[in-house]
């Protein structure tokens, strides 16, 4: 976990109706997910990296996605 998202060529990033849940993904780098606000954000390491481009929430921050060129 870091205390930020850190600079990399952010392409999207979505949230709950809240803000509580954010997924940001970036071009050519990872995927983080934050469940406090955007205070602090973690990898999704199970996605790996690749060429993201758009993020998705559901309004409750329950289903969060990302998808690829």
């Amino acid at each position: 976990m870091q205390a930020d998202a850190g600079s990399a060529d952010w392409q999207s990033i979505a949230g709950s109706a809240t803000g509580s849940r954010l997924i940001a993904a970036a071009y050519n780098g990872t995927v983080k997910i934050s469940n406090d606000y955007g205070a602090t954000w973690t990898i999704a390491l199970s996605l790996g990296t690749g060429p993201w481009v758009k993020t998705y929430s559901s309004a409750t921050g329950q289903y969060l996605a990302v998808s690829g060129e």
